[in-house]
């Protein structure tokens, strides 16, 4: 019977060792990312704006005719017109 209390209470040692070594490693990583995120990655890419700045911004826009009874069947009827 002492022998399962020793395995068992070596396996719970091993577990919680396990586990705080993964926690360490996780808050090292975590602190890693933060001093990234806050001082290094703001100098290498600064934030972006959606400020234009020009003297002239030109829009194209594409105007088609406008048929009665819609594009298509009109520029069949044209079609037709002009084989005439």
């Amino acid at each position: 019977m002492l022998q399962i209390k020793e395995v068992i209470g070596h396996q719970v040692k091993r577990t919680a060792g396990v586990v705080s070594t993964l926690a360490i490693i996780g808050i090292i990583g975590f602190i890693g990312w933060s001093i990234y995120a806050g001082v290094i990655r703001p100098v290498l890419s600064p934030a972006t704006t959606t400020d234009q700045h020009a003297e002239q911004i030109v829009n194209p826009h594409y105007s088609s005719k406008i048929y009665p009874g819609g594009c298509a069947s009109m520029r069949v009827l044209e079609y037709y017109r002009k084989k005439d």
